[in-house]
């Protein structure tokens, strides 16, 4: 594994300390820090944990985006899931905001639908164009991202322990 594979995009890089950078990339110079302390010290912190992590502490995963077009979240906390795992994945809304810095799901409550075909927006079940889209559970998309619950709830403690007050998480949860 590669320093550039384990930090990520520029975004995540920006979030560690420079001159650590600087160090980890002379000290380790063929880009390889397998064994390093920090790798070290995520493995022996997480050895439960069912995400892979960036060596920031950010979690990573890749989300598949075959198998649906439109994902409806009945509940808020549905919802704020949702939002999370493409949050990690980098995804955002069309107005380049992070997935759970806005509340989408107060618009439509339980008629809330995610139509990841137009640029990941939210919609209703009961707008026209959607109706011949494949409408799917939050239950189908775990099981077609292959997401145990273990690893939802792993997730769901990392957001609420650094992002506590975000706004996918709905104005009564905060």
């Amino acid at each position: 594994m590669t320093l550039n594979q384990i930090i990520g995009n520029k975004e995540r890089k920006s979030r560690i300390d420079t001159e650590l950078w600087k160090k980890m990339n002379e000290k380790y110079s063929d880009n390889t820090i397998q064994n390093t302390p920090i790798i070290e010290k995520i493995k022996e912190e997480n050895i439960e944990n069912k995400l892979e992590y960036y060596i920031d502490g950010t979690p990573k995963i890749t989300l598949e985006e075959k198998g649906f077009n439109v994902i409806r979240t009945i509940t808020q906390k549905e919802y704020d899931t949702l939002m999370q795992f493409y949050e990690i994945a980098d995804w955002e809304w069309s107005d380049k905001v992070k997935p759970t810095k806005k509340n989408r799901w107060i618009e439509n409550n339980h008629h809330t639908c995610i139509d990841l075909r137009n640029n990941f927006a939210c919609t209703t079940e009961n707008d026209n164009y959607i109706s011949e889209w494949n409408i799917r559970s939050m239950q189908e998309f775990y099981n077609i991202q292959k997401i145990k619950p273990d690893t939802i709830k792993e997730l769901n403690q990392y957001y609420d322990k650094y992002y506590p007050n975000r706004a996918s998480k709905g104005p009564k949860n905060k």
